[in-house]
């Protein structure tokens, strides 16, 4: 295997964290991804984050409830998966009118010596 990870970022705004983590994790489901493990922390006095495990590598989000913002992150050494994932996100955003802000293209983390 190639030592590359393909990594995109995205600003999502106004949205409950319960609605958008199962939307997400089943996204990762359907882009095929394996997901190892996850774990996730609620923020006192606000704010949550969660992490999957991938075997491809990982996600996050992290949110920012004083601004109503969230942040997501994948990267993944299998770029079909990343496309395919991303894809679908943006089929989401269309359907329910969410509004973000995609970072506008994947970064190729290639091995550098």
């Amino acid at each position: 295997m190639e030592a590359v990870i393909f990594n995109r970022a995205c600003w999502i705004f106004d949205l409950c964290a319960d609605d958008i983590v199962k939307e997400l994790e089943l996204m990762l489901i359907q882009a095929e991804f394996s997901i190892l493990n996850s774990t996730d922390h609620v923020f006192s006095p606000q704010g949550y984050t969660k992490i999957w495990l991938l075997a491809e590598s990982h996600f996050a989000i992290h949110t920012f409830p004083e601004q109503n913002a969230f942040y997501l992150e994948l990267s993944s050494c299998i770029e079909s998966k990343a496309k395919f994932f991303w894809i679908k996100f943006q089929k989401w955003t269309e359907k329910y009118n969410v509004t973000y802000k995609l970072f506008p293209t994947h970064i190729n983390r290639g091995l550098i010596k």
